[in-house]
């Protein structure tokens, strides 16, 4: 799996990947409030900011075909604020790598993560545990912040 580091040639792409992916699977459990909330954060010029203002790493992989697959965000260094797998490469272990790559670039103890519905199992999986016992609901949109602790035996 290639995983390469988003430039600002990439990022109407990964814009309009996530989108898509989030239509999909997941803007049914929000409000048209939440969407929208949703639609502004993933906007060109949004993830642009959170860039330059060094709030945010954005990496994704491709296929053969240079094809966008998967895509993840990290803000501040120890939050997950997109991750993304198109349905075609669902349970192949490919947000696990993702997240794997992420932790193996530093010695970050703890993650966290807003998980969707929707990803909500897919986190636990991945080592998340609920910091709360029912989801939160903010401008329309719901979620459950977990966090991710890495232990001693956690390879980095």
């Amino acid at each position: 799996m290639n995983i390469k580091k988003t430039t600002i040639n990439d990022i109407n792409k990964i814009s309009i990947f996530v989108k898509n992916v989030y239509d999909e699977f997941i803007s049914h459990h929000h409000t048209k409030e939440g969407n929208n909330e949703f639609y502004r954060f993933i906007e060109y010029d949004e993830i642009i900011y959170r860039i330059n203002r060094a709030e945010s790493e954005i990496f994704f992989t491709t296929n053969d075909d240079d094809t966008i697959i998967a895509t993840i965000e990290i803000r501040y260094y120890s939050h997950i604020a997109l991750l993304y797998v198109d349905k075609k490469y669902h349970r192949q272990g490919i947000a696990k790598k993702l997240f794997s790559f992420i932790k193996a670039q530093s010695d970050i103890k703890k993650y966290t993560v807003n998980a969707s519905v929707y990803a909500i199992d897919i986190y636990k999986k991945m080592g998340f545990i609920p910091k709360e016992k029912c989801l939160v609901e903010r401008n329309g949109l719901k979620y459950l912040p977990m966090i991710y602790i890495r232990d001693l035996t956690d390879k980095k």
